[in-house]
């Protein structure tokens, strides 16, 4: 089985099928459905620019729903002052933006906002910890490593700012948890589950969910990495 990329180039897909596996930790079993390829690695992943706004939105409003990106938040990110770092996978050929990453440095109380007050016992009040809040892979470059990659490299400015604990979240819709794959590979574990997270902010921010539509009922997953 071939599938052919937007500029052309065609890969090879090893495998299609379903898996289901059981979670020990968390007394819980998943399963979907796998699509193995190749890696794709005609891409480079750099800081986010100015001119990779436009793609970043274009892609967030896709994978995430629409307005719950707005459009100046890459621009926040690049800031000085901002406390967001951004970074982006852009295809070689065409310079194309096709995935982009989110991240920063958090406290404990940072934290608690994240899981509205719902306490990781197991982690240090004073503890500075590596966030990753926002990843998304354009959907015809799904599968292809791209977010895996992205992930590796957001832990490493992290790790050398300082953070010995890294926390990414995910949404989960109808037992299906979006970046389960991709954090589970780059050692993350659920620690947390939090139903109907977005559902206040959806009403009141009128975005709409890919699942869901408007108001959104996906519940937030909260994954620890140390």
């Amino acid at each position: 089985m071939v599938s052919s990329l937007p500029f052309g180039g065609e890969i090879a897909i090893h495998l299609e099928g379903y898996w289901c596996g059981y979670d020990g930790e968390n007394h819980e079993v998943f399963g979907g459905k796998y699509l193995l390829k190749e890696v794709y690695k005609c891409y480079l992943i750099c800081e986010v620019r100015e001119e990779d706004f436009i793609g970043v939105v274009r892609i967030g409003d896709a994978q995430l729903g629409r307005r719950y990106m707005i459009p100046s938040f890459p621009r926040e990110a690049m800031a000085p002052s901002s406390p967001y770092r951004g970074i982006v996978a852009a295809d070689k050929k065409t310079g194309k933006v096709i995935g982009f990453f989110i991240y920063e440095t958090i406290n404990y109380q940072t934290l608690e906002d994240i899981t509205k007050g719902k306490p990781i016992e197991e982690l240090s009040y004073s503890e500075r910890m590596g966030y990753i809040k926002t990843i998304a892979v354009d959907s015809h470059f799904e599968g292809y490593g791209i977010g895996n990659a992205l992930t590796e490299k957001a832990v490493e400015p992290l790790r050398k700012a300082g953070s010995k604990v890294f926390v990414s979240t995910a949404w989960k819709h109808a037992g299906m948890i979006n970046l389960h794959g991709i954090v589970s590979r780059n050692k993350f574990r659920k620690r947390l589950e939090i139903p109907d997270y977005w559902y206040p902010d959806s009403i009141k921010e009128g975005f709409e969910c890919p699942q869901c539509g408007n108001p959104c009922h996906c519940a937030r997953v909260i994954y620890i990495r140390y």
